[in-house]
């Protein structure tokens, strides 16, 4: 489906790259996953996780991923950028780190600025686009800040340097777009620092809605934090913006001076998939299994699909990266694909201490995704519950990012190495603060592991040895299946499940040796 133009063009600034054609029925059937998000970070551990025997390429150009979900905590100076960023050093088999520019869907190959990854079966989770175009003038100074990226911290600083009774305003996109009710967290959280040093400031939302998800929620907690300080607009009375210029966002009949402007624009699916989405901006996938519904073998998950009445979020996108993944894996291995079953929760935070959610549950039938139940955060709570609501979107987060990316505890991977249950590693190797007669030495020492090998490399060593080399006498403590003489009680169990292999993996690179 790639088109010749844009396949030549690609083609052009990887001369020389080898272009191998894709081999079906491989010893190990090659899955490229394109886009380290919560979609594409996410696919690639549980492909992984459910068939060990594939070889996984993650394709994409950052080495570290800055997420949405809590960029807004950083847009107040709640967090610190770093508290969002998380290493990709270790999900996937292999990480080319460079800028998928297209696929070409008949010969089975991702194009990249630096060569062509061959697949089996690809997975593109490339997230949005933003729509500038749509708004004349944009961007025109202004800061979107809507990818958790540097932007973020740069509209922290403007904030923060704001005159007194200064205007901060952001402008707010129709549906569909990438992450609902983030504009209005967004604004509720600046109001709840200018409460604090700008006093007088006013918050103003320009909207190109007439309603918004948990929009009684907000409007309730506006009204108790920040009475008179928070303005909304819809667009029933010219809350579109249409035009900006130097420190004006333009509706149809209003012009608004700002101090500090946050332009949201329109979006659609990010360019690689252009091919993909039939000129409507989103792509449509076959709910089953994700597969696009115009490029056999390429499956497509997150904020790029038209996935309603999912929203595009973190967690749908996490959730449906799972369905995706035991979709290709069955389909690799010829077997019929499960039945997707998902969740959707999205936490929101109206201050540090006054959180809400909602919550959904989906499955597929008659060739569509369906709702099959779905909840929110009354009002009226009392502040306790906001209280509560607000460290379980902490307690969410933590989980989430731990799942899609695989970041470790130190301290509980210290005892999965430790204890005899589970990894008793000690029975091989030489760890720290054990006696020579505590350890054994048929395997190399583990007291400087961490200064030889890098995540990548440690984990699929505690998963699989025998992928590096088939001779290791070490116990495959991520397999499940593809193993000799297991008790009966154990068949199609792991040793180690993938927390435990993460928090081992996070302790076993902390040991650099040198005492």
């Amino acid at each position: 489906m790639t088109t010749r133009r844009r396949l030549l063009a690609a083609a052009a600034g990887v001369a020389g790259a080898a272009f191998a054609p894709a081999v079906v029925g491989a010893a190990r059937p090659r899955v490229a996953v394109v886009g380290a998000g919560f979609g594409g970070a996410t696919c690639a551990r549980y492909l992984n996780a459910y068939d060990p025997d594939l070889h996984v390429t993650l394709i994409d150009p950052a080495t570290t991923y800055v997420t949405c979900p809590m960029s807004n905590r950083v847009v107040a100076g709640q967090l610190p950028p770093e508290a969002i960023a998380f290493p990709l050093d270790h999900v996937a088999d292999e990480h080319v780190a460079a800028r998928a520019v297209a696929v070409d869907a008949g010969q089975r190959l991702v194009i990249t600025g630096e060569g062509a990854v061959p697949y089996d079966r690809a997975v593109l989770a490339p997230g949005i686009e933003l729509v500038h175009d749509a708004i004349d003038g944009a961007p025109g100074g202004f800061l979107h800040a809507w990818r958790g990226d540097a932007q973020a911290v740069a509209l922290r600083d403007a904030i923060r340097g704001m005159r007194p009774g200064g205007v901060f305003a952001i402008a707010v996109p129709d549906n569909p777009y990438r992450c609902p009710p983030g504009p209005y967290e967004r604004a509720s959280l600046a109001a709840e620092y200018l409460r604090e040093r700008n006093p007088r400031a006013k918050v103003l939302i320009l909207d190109a809605k007439d309603a918004f998800t948990k929009q009684p929620l907000f409007e309730e907690a506006w009204r108790a934090r920040y009475p008179g300080m928070i303005e909304w607009v819809p667009r029933r009375d010219s809350g579109t913006v249409v035009a900006v210029r130097d420190g004006v966002f333009i509706t149809d009949f209003d012009e608004h001076a700002v101090d500090v402007g946050n332009l949201v624009p329109p979006q659609r699916a990010a360019g690689i998939v252009r091919d993909f989405d039939e000129g409507r901006g989103w792509c449509s996938v076959d709910p089953m299994t994700f597969e696009s519904t115009v490029a056999a073998g390429v499956h497509i998950v997150g904020d790029a699909i038209e996935a309603t009445p999912m929203p595009k979020s973190a967690f749908a996108a996490n959730n449906q990266a799972k369905a995706c993944a035991a979709a290709v894996v069955a389909l690799l291995r010829d077997r019929p694909p499960p039945a997707p079953f998902m969740m959707n929760t999205c936490y929101s935070l109206a201050a540090s201490d006054y959180g809400f959610s909602v919550s959904g549950v989906y499955d597929v039938a008659e060739g569509a995704i369906r709702a099959r139940t779905a909840g929110q955060s009354p009002l009226g709570a009392e502040p306790g519950v906001r209280e509560r609501e607000a460290r379980h979107a902490g307690d969410w987060y933590r989980a989430i990012t731990r799942d899609a990316f695989g970041v470790g505890d130190p301290e509980r991977g210290r005892r999965v190495v430790f204890e005899r249950e589970r990894g008793d590693c000690a029975i091989c190797h030489e760890l720290p603060g054990l006696d020579a007669s505590s350890h054994g030495n048929v395997g190399p020492s583990l007291t400087d592991v961490g200064a030889r090998l890098d995540a990548r490399t440690i984990r699929r060593r505690i998963v699989d040895p025998h992928a590096d080399n088939p001779e290791s006498v070490m116990p495959a403590y991520g397999r499940s299946s593809g193993l000799h003489r297991v008790a009966e009680g154990f068949r199609g169990r792991s040793v180690l499940g993938r927390a435990d292999i993460d928090d081992a993996t996070a302790y076993l690179m902390g040991l650099k040796g040198s005492g």
